[in-house]
């Protein structure tokens, strides 16, 4: 019987499981790329791209592959991920760490710490830590393995400080810079993905403007307070931050990643408020006292930041793939501030950021809205004119003064004119004579009414009598007009498209124009004076002088004519014209006929003030634009007040 060899059991060693590994790795690495395409949902999740099915991951019974056998601690250094870094951690801490020397995906960064390589042959790419703090930069991700794997994705950038406050009367600064994304990792040479580019961060919005200082107080009796100082302007927003670029893809089968959003732009800071006028002083007794000073003005509002670029650096070129960083939209620009100061126009929307070379350009920041004119303020009354001295005797009267125009107060009201003086008396002891003319009436003050006319000079004659006019009215003052409504700001510029390809941005619309304010009336014309009244009697028996055989004529005074009536500020109603004087009376006891005065006409009315200015829409943005010709829209300018 023949001897027959006895068969051996034959044992493999380690480098055939790891080449086994590898060779099934492959082929799932490729089944991957065909189930999960580019631009397909990942899950929130990442897990490992490949485990090694031929070498036990759970601890083994035995002295020679426990938890701490020399075999598991080799197997480790060559096949394994990387571990995530701590939520807590500090410096190059937050670095995510690498995969196995053959074998793994790299671990997830943090707090803006990169993310960790993958294996030298398989292995996704680590994510970028995402920033924290302020204005500070997302960590990159990491590059694949050589053969197969996806780069990690960039971290976002964090936002930008907030503007500090203005001191007193001062304008806020301007809010920071958001910071910038990280750049995405690269794709596998020959397989795999470049990661997307980490989004920038918002800018900081600016600072408040200070309150203006308050005026000072008047010191001397009637005196005038100071005017407050105005208000701050506030800060313009800070820019966003610049987007990652992303990695670029594997050589033979891959895709770039691709490039992060720029961020927003930051708002504009409130402005300060105006200060307090300073209190004014009594006069003396009798006076009036002194005009408060006038509060500041509000600042502006601030300015909206410009939205970020996505293309804060070129990513990692490939050995002989294409440049990384194509791909990105821009950055929207912040909206403008709006106007608070009565009449203040609204701040400029920021301008969106420009688009990577393949993108759609960030649209711009809509115009901030204008604040509404105000309404002035109603003045009160004047005083009158002192009456005219009458006449002597045998001698014609006097005229009447003309009534004291209506000034300005200090405190800023406005008075109405004063009436015109009564002619003097005319008295005549023999022979003609005449009543003084009534003096004109003052013109009144920015919406106030004019004067009345004076009354003609009464006369008494034993000849000829003439009765004095009447003085014409004053005319009305005209209407305050109401200060214009505040301009919308301008709308923000679109962001330019991609140069290869992609829309630009909308360009923002304008902010809203604000109504102006309403206008006052105008001031009424004053009447016309009464015309004098004339008498004419007998001539009593004097020794030596005969009788005359006639009369003389009395002629009564014409009344005055009435003032015409102001004109109406913008917005206000005009003012009415001022009736006309009466005709004076005329009595002759002789035998010449007595002649009644003829009456005044009346005045004009004033006519009608016109609406208010309403402020002017803001201009809408220009649409961005790309070097093939695509274009994006303007903005829509805003509505006027």
């Amino acid at each position: 019987m023949a001897k027959h060899r006895k068969p051996r059991r034959r044992t493999l060693g380690i480098a055939s499981y790891l080449g086994t590994g590898v060779a099934g790795a492959a082929m799932l690495g490729s089944v991957g790329l065909v189930a999960f395409p580019a631009g397909a949902p990942r899950p929130a999740t990442e897990a490992p791209l490949l485990t090694a099915a031929d070498v036990p991951l759970a601890p083994v019974v035995g002295p020679a592959l426990g938890p701490v056998g020399p075999i598991r601690a080799a197997i480790a250094l060559y096949i394994g991920d990387g571990a995530d870094a701590r939520d807590d951690c500090t410096g190059s801490a937050c670095n995510g760490g690498n995969g196995g020397l053959l074998l793994g995906s790299g671990g997830r960064g943090a707090n803006g710490g990169s993310g960790g390589n993958g294996g030298l042959f398989f292995g996704n790419g680590g994510a970028g830590g995402n920033a924290t703090g302020v204005s500070n930069d997302g960590g990159d991700g990491g590059r694949a393995g050589l053969f197969l794997g996806s780069g990690g994705a960039g971290g976002s950038g964090s936002a930008g400080a907030f503007g500090t406050s203005g001191g007193i009367g001062q304008d806020g600064t301007v809010g920071g810079v958001g910071g910038t994304g990280g750049n995405g990792g690269a794709g596998g040479f020959f397989f795999g993905a470049g990661g997307i580019g980490g989004s920038g961060g918002v800018g900081g919005a600016g600072g408040r403007g200070g309150t203006g200082a308050s005026g000072r107080d008047a010191t001397t009796p009637g005196g005038t307070g100071q005017a407050g100082q105005a208000g701050g302007d506030g800060g313009a927003g800070g820019a966003g931050g610049n987007a990652g670029a992303g990695g670029s893809g594997g050589f033979f089968f891959g895709v770039t990643g691709a490039g992060g959003t720029g961020g927003d732009g930051g708002i504009g800071g409130v402005p300060g408020d105006g200060g307090a006028g300073g209190d004014g002083i009594d006069g003396p007794t009798g006076g009036n006292g002194g005009a408060g000073g006038a509060g500041g003005n509000a600042g502006l509002g601030g300015v909206g930041g410009a939205g970020g670029s996505p293309l804060a650096a070129r990513g990692r070129t490939g050995a002989t793939g294409p440049a990384s960083g194509f791909f990105g939209n821009g950055g929207a620009g912040g909206a403008g501030g709006n106007a608070t100061d009565a009449g203040g126009s609204g701040g400029t929307g920021g301008a969106g950021g420009d688009a990577g070379n393949i993108g759609v350009g960030g649209s711009g920041g809509s115009g901030g809205d204008g604040a509404a004119g105000l309404s002035p303020t109603p003045p009160s009354t004047g005083g009158t004119a002192d009456d005219g001295a009458n006449g002597s005797t045998g001698e014609p009267g006097t005229a009447g003064d003309s009534g004291k125009n209506g000034v300005i107060n200090p405190d800023g009201t406005a008075q109405s004119g004063g009436g015109g003086g009564a002619g003097g008396i005319g008295t005549s002891a023999a022979g003609s004579t005449s009543g003084g003319l009534g003096g004109n009436g003052g013109e009144g003050a920015p919406g106030q009414a004019g004067g009345q006319g004076g009354t003609g000079g009464p006369v008494t004659a034993f000849d000829d009598a003439t009765g004095g006019n009447g003085g014409t009215g004053g005319r009305g003052g005209n209407g305050l007009a109401g200060q214009a409504g505040g301009a919308g700001g301008a709308g923000g510029a679109g962001g330019l498209g991609g140069s290869i390809r992609g829309a630009g941005g909308n360009g923002g619309a304008g902010g809203l124009g604000a109504d102006g304010g309403a206008g006052t009336d105008a001031g009424n014309g004053g009447n016309g004076g009464t015309g004098g009244q004339a008498i004419s009697s007998e001539v009593p028996a004097i020794p030596g002088i005969l009788n005359p055989t006639t009369r003389g004529n009395a002629t009564a005074g014409n009344g005055g004519n009435g003032g015409a009536g102001g004109t109406g500020g913008a917005g206000g109603n005009g003012g009415s014209g001022g009736a006309g004087g009466a005709a004076g009376l005329a009595l002759a006891t002789g035998y010449a006929d007595g002649s009644h005065g003829i009456g005044g006409a009346g005045g004009d009315g004033g006519n009608s003030g016109r609406g208010g200015n309403g402020g002017l829409g803001g201009a809408g943005g220009a649409g961005g634009s790309n070097d093939p010709g695509g274009t994006g829209l303007a903005g829509a300018g805003g509505n006027g007040g």
